[in-house]
């Protein structure tokens, strides 16, 4: 099956994303550490986290978020006054 999607797959007119994601030009290769750096930050890692720290950092969260083990933090995006719980201006 997996050969037949492959095959129906490469005779379709728009595969333009998968192309740009194999043809991995600079400015994508960047996008990609950028936002993976951003993500790091955001979760209170290295830039240079290892994949397996990762894994177990988020295996963590997830099982301790049912038993309301996992800290609350509340985030607020721009212009948002958190306790009027809408836009300020």
């Amino acid at each position: 099956r997996m050969t037949q999607f492959k095959e129906k797959a490469g005779k379709r007119r728009d595969n333009a994303t998968v192309a740009l994601y194999n043809a991995r030009p600079r400015w994508l290769a960047d996008a990609h550490a950028a936002l993976d750096a951003a993500v790091a930050a955001a979760y209170g890692w290295p830039a240079d986290v290892a994949d397996d720290r990762v894994l177990r950092d988020l295996l963590d969260r997830n099982l301790a978020e049912p038993r309301g083990e996992a800290p609350r933090v509340s985030v607020a995006g721009p212009r948002i006054d958190p306790a009027a719980g809408k836009e300020a201006r």
